[in-house]
């Protein structure tokens, strides 16, 4: 056989075991890549939501009186709690001004006084035109 000849069948056979090591690498990549797609997906998935821009929660204050409290990350100002269906709530303060994330509005509770029970409040603020519901923790009532 002519060199020349077993050079060509040579080049041959290592393109061919070049083209099926190639091939293995582009399916082991695409297995990692998916493996790595899955595993962003949990770690996503384990992330906790972004707090709301304005968000509240009822928090005990000491002694009968309660906290509304804005756990969101926006100021909210003109804050409304509905007086119609939260007859015996009792606002501390009567125009607070603007609420900070993390600071709160005084409330007390007037269940005590022989009123109405409750499970939640209605609230809302400038830029919030629909009332939201803000469930009252155990013991308030």
């Amino acid at each position: 056989m002519d060199p020349a000849i077993a050079a060509a069948w040579a080049g041959v056979a290592v393109a061919f075991l070049a083209t099926a090591v190639s091939y293995y690498q582009a399916r082991q990549n695409s297995r990692a890549i998916a493996a790595a797609e899955r595993q962003a997906a949990v770690a996503e998935a384990a992330l906790p939501p972004p707090p709301p821009p304005v968000g509240w929660e009822i928090r005990p204050a000491g002694e009968g009186r309660w906290a509304m409290v804005n756990i969101g990350t926006v100021v909210a100002d003109k804050v409304e709690i509905d007086s119609e269906r939260a007859r015996s709530v009792i606002r501390a303060e009567r125009e607070p001004g603007p609420v900070r994330p993390g600071a709160s509005i005084p409330l007390r509770s007037a269940a005590t006084y022989g009123g109405p029970t409750l499970r939640e409040i209605w609230v809302r603020w400038f830029g919030q035109p629909e009332w939201v519901a803000v469930p009252l923790p155990p013991g308030w009532n």
